[in-house]
């Protein structure tokens, strides 16, 4: 086996002697046609042109250099493995390409290829960092089952036709920055399990709608490059000078100053670039129909305001509402910090009118005794001030604690959350009780109002639209 492919090598070296020359320059047409190698042949910077390359199968030893390299027919790296790395930078496959099935162990660089048709990458593996960047798929790019084990690299690569990544398995950074996707991309039946993150940026580009993911796949992996704007390289040199200053113990005043108003302006541009990616992620998924992931881009667009801009109003927002995504927790809010306050006034001042309003069970007897002035009992409260307390100790035969407690919470959620102002409310003939309720049913109408205007969720879409919102 040694011989014959010593055999093979001699054979294949004068192919490329008698095309090219002794020298490897081109004598005439520089084409090499219908190359078939040997396995276990190492290849180092080719001639530059290739008719019907045909590498299927064959295994580079050490480090493969195609750069520059101009494949006229079809290239077929079908089956091949590479054991150092590869480069086929600045190459162009004017055919179809495959790469069928290929393994890659080291690293692979295709920066600035250019596919002008098809090419193949389905079921290949790559065991380190995988170089795009600048690459044109002008046909249908196929990636499906290929697996990348280091860094893949799409920076500012472009995809006129289909691309196919079904199956894929990314372990670690997908970097998509500045890259686009002409016809779309679907990333739904995509591996990113270990994925650290998905790196993008305001040019990443993708149709409104032709992106199909599950937000559950990006979520909390996004982050936006921050190199575009244009205050980074000054606040860069800032930096560099404030830590310079520190390690010199010289004064660091005016250049901590001028730090932190450039940090300010970065993160106000950064936020700006970040908003732009967003925005168009939300977009697409609207024009699927997709409301809950659309809310769901949006709330966290929403925290990465408060990590880069670090507003304390907006902090207190999403506390308070998760920025106008998560509404419930205004619904907890309001019940815990309005409606639980004026249930222990309820309970306190004015048991004896909530029961009969809330609980039909009672029979008059008992409302008339609830009704006597002896449950009343006046206490002092600060030094001029003597209030009326509702003596429980009365009823506690007739009516157990838990449920004294929901009487009074009933009601108080209906008084805050009702929009209807009861008439039964004003027979009470109890000014007191009469102006505590109002005041009550109008914070409700406050917070219906607050709700209305705060609520971004595009589940209540359809109600902010009644209210001309």
């Amino acid at each position: 086996m040694k011989l014959m492919n010593i055999v093979f090598a001699l054979l294949s070296l004068s192919v490329y002697s008698s095309v090219c020359g002794a020298d490897g320059h081109s004598a005439g047409q520089p084409y090499l046609s219908a190359l078939y190698l040997p396995k276990k042949i190492f290849i180092h910077k080719p001639i530059g042109l290739f008719r019907d390359a045909n590498f299927r199968g064959t295994h580079f030893m050490e480090n493969a250099d195609f750069g520059d390299a101009e494949f006229v027919q079809e290239a077929g790296f079908f089956d091949a493995s590479f054991a150092g790395d590869a480069a086929f930078n600045e190459a162009h496959f004017l055919k179809n390409a495959t790469f069928e099935n290929a393994q890659f162990a080291g690293q692979a660089d295709f920066q600035a290829v250019h596919f002008t048709e098809n090419v193949d990458f389905s079921d290949t593996f790559f065991g380190k960092d995988v170089d795009f960047e600048n690459a044109q798929f002008s046909g249908q790019a196929d990636f499906q089952f290929a697996h990348f084990s280091g860094n893949v690299n799409f920076f500012d690569a472009s995809f006129a036709e289909d691309v196919d990544f079904e199956n894929c398995v990314f372990k670690k950074n997908l970097v998509l920055a500045s890259a686009r996707f002409e016809q779309g991309i679907d990333l739904r039946r995509v591996d990113l399990g270990n994925t650290d993150s998905i790196i993008v940026d305001h040019r990443t580009f993708f149709p409104a709608g032709k992106l199909h993911a599950n937000w559950k796949q990006f979520k909390n992996r996004i982050y936006v490059r921050a190199g575009d704007c244009a205050t980074y390289s000054k606040w860069h040199q800032a930096q560099t000078l404030y830590q310079s200053l520190v390690s010199q113990h010289k004064s660091i005043v005016q250049a901590k100053s001028r730090l932190d108003s450039l940090k300010q302006r970065l993160n106000t541009e950064y936020y700006d670039m970040t908003e732009i990616f967003y925005q168009r992620l939300r977009d697409n998924y609207l024009a699927q129909n997709d409301k809950a992931s659309a809310d769901a881009v949006m709330f966290e667009l929403a925290e990465q305001r408060g990590k880069i801009l670090h507003e304390w109003r907006w902090i207190l927002y999403g506390w308070l509402m998760g920025w106008g995504y998560i509404p419930v927790r205004f619904i907890l809010v309001a019940f815990f910090c309005v409606a639980l306050p004026f249930s222990w006034l309820w309970y306190r001042r004015f048991y004896h009118l909530v029961v009969p309003l809330v609980d039909f069970s009672i029979d008059d007897s008992l409302k008339e005794r609830l009704a006597v002035q002896e449950n009343m009992t006046i206490k002092p409260r600060f030094k001029y001030f003597k209030v009326k307390v509702f003596n429980h100790d009365n009823v506690t035969q007739d009516i157990t604690l838990p449920a004294r407690v929901w009487h009074v919470v009933f009601f108080s959620a209906s008084v805050l959350f009702g929009i209807r102002f009861k008439k039964e409310w004003i027979a009470r003939r109890d000014n007191a009780f009469l102006w505590c309720v109002t005041i009550e049913w109008l914070l409700g109408i406050v917070l219906y109002i607050l709700f209305a205007g705060l609520v971004k969720s595009y589940e209540f879409g359809y109600v902010k639209g009644l209210l001309g919102l």
